[in-house]
């Protein structure tokens, strides 16, 4: 099987690599993990041909998306696809439960559209669906 293979995703026009990278882990799912080796890790798949990253904001209270956005700010844009799940407010003075769900994708940190139509960046990499087929660039 070859990792760098793209192929549809589900009923799509999006494409991914046959084999992608699940973040929980690097955010301490099954044992601590520091920046560095998180950062690491998300670096070799790169090398490896992985172009499909998978995070979420409940991934260690966002740290699975800070460790992406670190390892791929550099990459250029339109070589990868980032999915995240949506639905979760994280607030810096309470822990994640039942009560901070949100229906909508509201982050506290100012929110900038990517290239890809169906992503969202923002400062922390949480990404929310983007309905329109056109969206300005994200700054670098």
């Amino acid at each position: 099987m070859n990792p760098r293979q793209h192929v549809r995703l589900g009923r799509t026009a999006l494409t991914v690599t046959k084999f992608g990278l699940g973040t929980a882990p690097l955010a301490g799912l099954f044992q601590a993990v520091n920046e560095a080796q998180g950062v690491r890790v998300i670096e070799r798949a790169w090398e490896a041909g992985i172009r499909f990253f998978d995070t979420a904001p409940l991934y260690g209270h966002g740290l699975a998306e800070i460790r992406v956005g670190k390892a791929l700010r550099h990459k250029p844009r339109d070589e990868f696809t980032l999915a995240t799940k949506v639905g979760r407010l994280l607030r810096a003075d309470a822990p994640p439960s039942a009560s901070t769900a949100s229906t909508s994708c509201t982050s506290t940190t100012p929110t900038t559209t990517t290239t890809k139509p169906s992503m969202v960046r923002t400062a922390r990499w949480i990404a929310c669906a983007q309905t329109e087929s056109s969206a300005p660039s994200a700054p670098a």
